[in-house]
């Protein structure tokens, strides 16, 4: 089912705009939809066209992302953690299911262990528990990359980490679009709060409902590590979606909305 989205800007810390866009209902249940570096509110479309109807479906923009402004300097995932708090403050939902992807899933897992009582279910995508420092210099060189020859410097290193397999023309055109769309303070700012990605002591902590999912061909966070991770939080559950790699959602929306919606049907209210 094709969604209608609305779309507004909420006032956060720092001067930052965030982008927020709701499809659905206000007064049905709340599912907030967290993208990954480099992506969107347009990342979740086909999923959220996927989503029973009763449910209010929510994106927001990660800092200097998409529709939202950036704010100077490195950012932390305590500060994105707030953004969302913020969002769901100005949206008047006290919990809603949080689901986020790569980055994404970063900030939810630091909500999942210091705001819990917000939550109804937590789900994870592409999500490990630590960035390790022998990976610094990695982001170290992709942020010199985009400092001096833009964000179109990260197409052909975003391509091969998305996607698996035979990919739609379609697809390749909104992932360059989203990738052109971010500023270079949004994601130097985000490479910095992903670079201070330590959520092990954190995870156990986690008592929400949770669901954490890998995709079988993703070499940025390999399924195994996305095990680690779901092995640290008491009760979660554990799946693998076959021929994806890091963006799941964006290339296999049935098979990711299907065991998301199976998720939140479960989690106790």
């Amino acid at each position: 089912m094709k969604r209608m989205w609305r779309h507004r800007a909420v006032n956060s810390r720092n001067g930052a705009r965030i982008g927020v866009h709701t499809t659905g209902l206000p007064s049905g249940e709340p599912i907030l939809l967290l993208s990954s570096l480099l992506a969107d509110w347009r990342s979740w479309n086909d999923v959220a066209g996927r989503l029973p109807s009763g449910v209010y479906a929510i994106t927001m923009d990660l800092r200097g992302h998409g529709t939202s402004s950036p704010s100077a300097g490195d950012y932390s995932l305590a500060e994105l953690a707030a953004d969302v708090l913020n969002v769901m403050d100005n949206l008047a939902f006290a919990r809603v299911h949080l689901v986020g992807t790569s980055v994404g899933s970063m900030v939810a897992q630091y909500l999942g262990a210091t705001a819990g009582h917000r939550l109804i279910s937590l789900t994870l995508v592409a999500a490990g528990s630590l960035v390790p420092e022998p990976a610094w210099p990695i982001w170290d060189k992709r942020v010199a990359a985009v400092r001096s020859g833009g964000l179109i410097t990260q197409v052909p290193i975003v391509y091969p980490a998305w996607f698996s397999g035979a990919v739609d023309q379609g697809l390749l055109d909104l992932a360059e679009s989203m990738i052109l769309a971010t500023t270079v303070a949004g994601f130097t700012g985000a490479v910095a709060a992903i670079k201070g990605h330590d959520a092990r002591s954190l995870l156990p902590q986690v008592e929400t409902p949770t669901l954490v999912i890998a995709g079988a061909n993703d070499a940025a966070v390999p399924p195994e590590a996305v095990r680690a991770t779901a092995a640290l939080i008491p009760g979660a559950a554990f799946e693998v979606v076959t021929g994806a790699a890091h963006q799941v959602a964006m290339q296999h929306p049935v098979a990711f909305a299907d065991r998301l919606c199976r998720h939140i049907a479960g989690a106790p209210r």
